[in-house]
């Protein structure tokens, strides 16, 4: 195996489990509503607490990736993410909820500028597309993981016992990477294998607001794309819990859907965006959701399992598009900068997802949320489809 695949596969490995742990929020948060005694409006403050932490890690990391070099971040993103995921188990009171949900948020945001930087470094344009899609289906199999095993201790013993599941899985991945992979992160790949395809090395390099001036619609776009997400895969569960009267294990038990079509989106979708342009490939991902989320809006119970599968297959299609997006645009030496301001934009906005969806269940119900979030992907066909810039179509 050549350098540039030793760094998809380790790196891709990594994004599983950084998503393991992102996105166990969603399957957990029915169990954490009723261990707590929690309302909606709580449950997403929890969300609120440990998306927002996990943002604002990313611009510091990334900026210091660049300097000090990207495997020590990640490194310490398992470290940090694997034993305060762990803590959850020990906790009494929704304050302590709240602080160890920071903890893990502050672990989680030192991974994904340092990892995709590097790995948006080790492919050409020509390849950049589909390397990333692979990765953000790494992300799409940690998200399945931890549907999977909150969906089966959940029905077999206790869930805490999932938690410490996926925690047992983040040591043993910080083990192997010490104790096998450490060489194979120590070069950041600066230069892609197949030489300057795309002529970034020949500009001068930005600083941060050169950086967001050359990507405005990016960084818009990007929150977009993460609000959405996150407030997806946070609600969901209730929501087929609450609105379609399933038992708990059984609506985690179909969310598990969402993840395993992200399998197939994010591969698939970053090589049409090779074939097709970045931009074409938004503006059907953004209508596709659209509709989906009307739909379930709506509450078709005939076809809720057709629903989430294409829902499933859109929402997790973003990764590869957006990511190659990005660093077609930008030179490699200020990559994990670059990810770390789009990362921490984008997601500190989309920390107010699971908030502002808690409010709407609350005050409104569920399905309006649900129809909440279909505006929101209106707003993204709309900015793609105008926004400004240089694009790679």
């Amino acid at each position: 195996m050549d350098k540039s695949n030793k760094i998809l596969f380790l790196t891709t490995a990594c994004h599983g489990v950084n998503h393991m742990f992102w996105e166990a929020i969603g399957p957990l948060m029915p169990f954490l509503i009723m261990t707590y005694s929690l309302n909606h409006t709580q449950a997403g403050q929890l969300g609120l607490v440990y998306i927002l932490v996990y943002g604002l890690m990313n611009y510091p990391s990334g900026y210091m990736s660049d300097k000090w070099g990207k495997r020590i971040f990640i490194l310490l993103f398992l470290l940090i993410s694997s034993l305060s995921f762990a803590m959850i188990v020990f906790s009494k009171m929704y304050w302590q909820l709240l602080l160890i949900f920071a903890a893990a948020g502050f672990g989680g945001g030192l991974y994904h500028p340092s990892g995709t930087a590097m790995l948006s470094n080790a492919f050409p344009a020509r390849l950049r597309g589909r390397s990333l899609g692979l990765h953000a289906s790494g992300g799409a199999m940690g998200i399945l993981l931890a549907y999977l095993i909150v969906s089966a201790f959940s029905k077999t013993a206790d869930w805490k016992f999932a938690v410490i599941c996926m925690s047992g899985i983040g040591i043993l991945l910080l083990a192997y990477l010490l104790m096998f992979a450490w060489k194979d992160l120590e070069e950041d790949n600066r230069q892609p294998p197949d030489g300057p395809a795309d002529n970034s090395s020949d500009v001068s390099m930005p600083g941060f607001l050169e950086v967001i001036k050359a990507i405005p619609h990016l960084l818009i776009i990007y929150a977009i794309v993460m609000f959405l997400f996150k407030g997806a895969y946070v609600w969901v569960p209730t929501y087929l819990k609450e609105v379609y009267a399933l038992d708990v294990a059984t609506a985690v038990s179909f969310t598990i859907i969402l993840p395993v079509m992200g399998l197939l989106s994010n591969y698939m979708m970053g090589r049409i965006s090779d074939a097709i342009g970045r931009r074409n490939s938004l503006i059907i991902v953004f209508s596709m959701l659209v509709v989906c989320l009307l739909l379930m809006y709506v509450g078709f119970r005939p076809i809720i399992i057709p629903l989430l599968v294409v829902f499933g297959f859109f929402i997790n299609s973003f990764s590869g598009i957006i990511n190659a997006f990005t660093r077609d645009l930008l030179p490699a030496e200020i990559m994990g900068m670059a990810f770390g301001i789009i990362f921490t934009f984008s997601i500190c906005i989309s920390s107010l997802a699971p908030y502002i969806m808690g409010i709407i269940s609350d005050r409104f119900s569920l399905s309006e949320s649900m129809f909440f979030l279909a505006i929101v992907a209106v707003a993204g066909v709309v900015t793609t489809i105008f926004a400004p810039g240089k694009s790679v179509d």
